[in-house]
C-alpha cells in the first residue's frame, strides 16, 4: 500500500466524519417532505443561515435563507413537517446560551389556519440585551434602592436604631444572645419532647388526641355546612334564613312606621303636641310623687304618717278576718253566700212577695170601686 492510497483513505474518512458529525449536530434534512415558510422581521437579532427552528423545544427545521430589504428583514426557514401557523402563532429569535448562537422559537398557535403570505416574527434579543433593557427600565428604582441600602448603612455607622445598636451596643448584643440560647433551649426541649408543645410535637397519643379533635372540628363544619343541627340551620336553613329575612322586613317596617309618625311610638318621637302632653304627664307624676313624699294630703299621710299607715293596716286586717269568717262560718252572710238552703228560702221569699204584690195589685180596682160605691153610708 503506497503512501498516496494511505493519505487518500485518511482524507476519506475525515470527511465522513465530518458529514457524520455534521447531520449529528445539525439534524438530517427533510429533503422533498420540508414545509418552507417565509417570515418578515424588523431586527433578526443576530439570527444566521442554519440556526435551528425549534418547536416547543425540538428542533423541528432551520433558517435556509436571509434577505434584507430596506423595510425589513425575510427568513426562510424549511420545517421537517408540515405545521401550519394558526391564529396567536409566535415567531421569535432567541439566544441559545450567554456564549452566544441563536435558534428560531416557533409556537404553531391555535385556532384557524392564517395565510402563509405576510407571516411577522420578532426578535427576543440576547441575555445581556435583556439584561441591559431591565436595568434601563429599572434604572429608577434601582437607584432609589441604592440610596436607601446607603441611607441605612449611614444609620448603622451612626448607632441610630435597633440593627446599629445590635452592633454597637454590648448590652444588646447580650440580651440578642441569651434570646437566642433561651430558643436554642425551647427547641431543645420541644426535640426532647417536653412541655405541652413539645409533646404534642413528639407525643404520639397527644399528636392523634389533637389530629381526632381536628377531625371532630372538620365533621362539625361539614355537618353545618350541610344544613344540620340548629348552627347548620341558622347558617345554611332556607327555613330560619327565611323567618330571619321577615323579621328584618319586620324590624324594617316598623322602623320606618316610627320614622313616618305612624303608632304611638312613632307619634311620641315625631308628633310635638302628643310629645309634649307626654312630658306634661311625666312632669304631673313627678310633682304628685313629689308632693306625696312632702305634702300633707291623703296619699302622703298614707305614705308618711305612721299613725295613719296603722290604721289602714288594722283596717285592712279586719276586712281580712271578717272576710275568712263570712268564708269560713257560721253566720248569716255565710249562710247567704255558701248555704243553698238559705238561698232557697230567700228565692222561695221573693217569689212570694212577688205574687202578694200581683194580688193586690189585681184586687186594686175592685177595693177602689167598692170605696165608691159604700163611700156615703
Amino acid at each position: 500500500m503506497t503512501r498516496d492510497l494511505i493519505v487518500g483513505l485518511l482524507f476519506l474518512t475525515a470527511i465522513f466524519l465530518v458529514g457524520m458529525i455534521t447531520f449529528m449536530v445539525n439534524g438530517i434534512p427533510a429533503g422533498a417532505s420540508s414545509y418552507p415558510l417565509k417570515i418578515a422581521f424588523e431586527d433578526v437579532g443576530g439570527l444566521q443561515k442554519g440556526d435551528s427552528v425549534r418547536v416547543r423545544g425540538v428542533k423541528f427545521g432551520e433558517v435556509t435563507e436571509i434577505e434584507f430589504t430596506e423595510q425589513q428583514v425575510d427568513v426562510t426557514v424549511r420545517l421537517f413537517d408540515e405545521i401550519a401557523p394558526k391564529e396567536e402563532y409566535v415567531f421569535e429569535v432567541l439566544a441559545s446560551s450567554p456564549l452566544g448562537g441563536t435558534y428560531l422559537r416557533y409556537n404553531p398557535g391555535k385556532g384557524n389556519s392564517v395565510p402563509l403570505a405576510g407571516l411577522k416574527g420578532r426578535a427576543g434579543g440576547d441575555l445581556f440585551t435583556t439584561i441591559n433593557e431591565i436595568l434601563a427600565e429599572n434604572r429608577e428604582d434601582i437607584r432609589r434602592s441604592i440610596d436607601s441600602l446607603e441611607s441605612i448603612l449611614a444609620t448603622i455607622d451612626r448607632g441610630e436604631g435597633v440593627v446599629a445598636a445590635l452592633f454597637n451596643d454590648s448590652q444588646m448584643k447580650d440580651d440578642f444572645a441569651r434570646s437566642l440560647s433561651d430558643l436554642k433551649n425551647i427547641t431543645g426541649r420541644i426535640d426532647r419532647a417536653e412541655g405541652t408543645l413539645g409533646a404534642w410535637i413528639s407525643d404520639t397519643s397527644m399528636r392523634e388526641d389533637v389530629q381526632e379533635t381536628l377531625a371532630g372540628v372538620r365533621d362539625a363544619v361539614d355537618h353545618i355546612r350541610a344544613g344540620e343541627g340548629p348552627i347548620g340551620s341558622l347558617v345554611y336553613g332556607t327555613e330560619i334564613k327565611s323567618q330571619l329575612e321577615r323579621i328584618f322586613a319586620r324590624t324594617d317596617r316598623i322602623t320606618q312606621d316610627i320614622e313616618n309618625a305612624k303608632g304611638l311610638l312613632g307619634a311620641l318621637m315625631n308628633d310635638s303636641t302628643l310629645k309634649q302632653y307626654f312630658e306634661d304627664f311625666a312632669r304631673g307624676a313627678s310633682n304628685l310623687l313629689t308632693e306625696i313624699r312632702t305634702g300633707d294630703g291623703v296619699l302622703a299621710s298614707l305614705v308618711n304618717n305612721s299613725e295613719l299607715r296603722d290604721t289602714v293596716e288594722r283596717a285592712t286586717a279586719d276586712i281580712a278576718a271578717i272576710t275568712d269568717q263570712i268564708r269560713t262560718g257560721p253566720g248569716t252572710m255565710n249562710s247567704l253566700i255558701y248555704r243553698t238552703e238559705l238561698y232557697d228560702r230567700a228565692t222561695e221569699a221573693a217569689a212570694l212577695l212577688r205574687d202578694t204584690t200581683e194580688d193586690a195589685r189585681e184586687q186594686a180596682p175592685i177595693s177602689t170601686f167598692f170605696g165608691i160605691l159604700f163611700a156615703p153610708f
